[in-house]
């Protein structure tokens, strides 16, 4: 009997952080079978789908892509003809910057239905998490978002360089910071302002989000000084002089945590974290399901990878201890620092010796300073901790 056409779904992941998804993004990947992610698509975002769906990794770094955009293509249909529900997971928006028209146009092509699903855009979620707007009737009426790099070898890109310098619109560029003395220099030379306003925000939305803003002549020297590098947006306008002023996000300097949560305490311990300001990303499920099992260690070891976890939380359970063996024969010399530790579920038996330093359920509000201290390498409230 022949298997049904499956449907794919392009998703906008958003900015960064894993909470700016869209609701409609969020079904998708709860009914994918097979997930196929880029490197900006936050890797939290994989713990929405399925326990037992293919995750296919398509991160995307200059010079260095783990699959190139046929290959993507290619993927997509052979899971789709095979009746699986396949979402591709982009960063951002799919329609901006996102070479969804090729994707489309290849769908289209071969009858395989498909949706567009928006996601936040970097401009604007940039913008609003530095304290910025890209409006504001006293200095911009509109905005212009760009490409920071073109195609073939040079990546230099076609733009009226007379018009960008001579409007008063909100300029925008995406990954621009490789070449940001060639913009800001043919910008001043085609007459825009040298001290107009400038603002880079590198990371947006997550905890490790960082800004530098200055004058159009002398943001390139301030941005390096800094070693501001991609993925960052680049905004040239009036209109952001504020975002000092305005500057609401204060990420939690403690690094993010991915815990394994068993019991209703402990997830209310997480949630007052968040609260807190820390980066706090829930797996409560630990499956001995061999292909389950897998999954969990591939969403782990794009968090680490990516440098979104600096500590582990397990259940002093038999799955929690083999997990964080699993983990510890996976680690290289390369990878990031992390630290891990266990949280009592329940009633642990008078046999069973959790192999980790145990977390005070009792006393949530400690764990920031515990985990700040052992970050900084000064004493904790814990005597002893484990480091990977």
């Amino acid at each position: 009997m022949e298997q049904s056409q499956g449907t794919i779904h392009i998703v906008g992941a958003g900015p960064g952080s894993p909470g700016l998804l869209t609701l409609r993004g969020a079904e998708c990947l709860q009914q994918a079978d097979v997930v196929l992610y880029d490197r900006l698509a936050h890797p939290a975002l994989l713990l929405h789908a399925p326990r037992d769906a293919k995750l296919i990794y398509c991160g995307k770094k200059p010079c260095a892509h783990t699959l190139g955009q046929e290959t993507i293509q290619q993927e997509m249909i052979v899971h789709a003809r095979r009746g699986k529900k396949v979402v591709r997971l982009k960063g951002g928006d799919p329609a901006i910057f996102g070479r969804v028209t090729e994707e489309m146009e290849d769908l289209k092509k071969r009858g395989i239905p498909y949706e567009i699903v928006p996601g936040i855009t970097a401009a604007s979620a940039a913008s609003s998490y530095a304290g910025a707007a890209l409006t504001d009737r006293r200095y911009a009426h509109g905005f212009r978002v760009l490409t920071g790099h073109g195609q073939g070898p040079s990546g230099e890109t076609s733009a009226d360089w007379e018009n960008l310098a001579a409007t008063s619109d909100t300029l925008i560029w995406y990954m621009g910071v490789k070449r940001l003395d060639f913009i800001t220099t043919r910008l001043m030379e085609y007459g825009k302002d040298r001290d107009t306003e400038v603002l880079i925000v590198e990371w947006a939305s997550h905890h490790r989000q960082r800004t530098v803003s200055g004058p159009l002549h002398a943001i390139s020297a301030m941005a390096a000084e800094q070693n501001i590098t991609n993925p960052s947006v680049i905004f040239v306008g009036n209109a952001v002089g504020y975002h000092q002023d305005c500057k609401w996000f204060h990420p939690s300097a403690a690094g993010g945590i991915l815990a394994f949560p068993q019991s209703n305490a402990e997830r209310a311990v997480y949630e007052q974290l968040k609260t807190e300001g820390m980066d706090v990303y829930i797996h409560s499920v630990i499956s001995e399901d061999f292909h389950e099992s897998e999954n969990t260690k591939i969403i782990m070891n794009r968090l680490l990878e990516e440098g979104f976890i600096r500590h582990m939380v397990f259940p002093s359970t038999k799955e929690g201890q083999q997990l964080y063996e699993d983990c510890l024969k996976n680690r290289t010399a390369k990878a990031q620092p992390l630290t891990c530790w266990m949280t009592a579920t329940g009633t642990i038996s008078s046999t069973f010796t959790p192999m980790l330093p145990l977390l005070p359920l009792e006393s949530p509000q400690n764990w920031p300073g515990i985990f700040l201290a052992d970050e900084h390498k000064t004493s904790g409230t814990l005597e002893r901790k484990a480091t990977m």
